[in-house]
């Protein structure tokens, strides 16, 4: 019998893809440490080049779907920046984060950084 559907396809693409996912994660939880995050921080359009682990964990957020993609968003050009949140859905505005303000345009990109961080579940464990 044939296959009519994708709906109708059981052959483990999905496990597989989470198993990847959690694994690639926890790998790039343990690389992201203070070093990093003020690497970033230092230089956040990487002008200067960026570590094997820096590129890696860049590389994988960009891999993301664009569904609450976070971005800076300039309210005032060079004086305000607020963050914002991306939809998959076409015509639907973005978010724009309400909260948080960013004098510089380079703080709001390190911003991003660490909320992406965040939202990925790859931020260091406090202790």
């Amino acid at each position: 019998m044939s296959i009519t559907s994708p709906a109708e396809e059981h052959n483990g693409v999905e496990q597989w893809m989470t198993y990847w996912r959690r694994r690639r994660e926890a790998q790039l939880r343990e690389m992201v440490t203070p070093e990093i995050l003020e690497e970033f921080r230092a230089d956040p359009h990487g002008a200067r080049g960026r570590s094997k682990a820096l590129a890696q964990i860049l590389n994988y957020m960009r891999m993301q779907p664009i569904e609450e993609r976070v971005f800076a968003y300039a309210e005032v050009p060079f004086e305000r920046y607020r963050l914002g949140s991306m939809h998959a859905e076409r015509g639907v505005p973005p978010e724009i984060d309400a909260g948080e303000t960013f004098a510089t345009e380079d703080e709001a990109i390190y911003g991003v950084f660490v909320r992406r961080l965040e939202n990925l579940g790859l931020v260091p464990e406090k202790g």
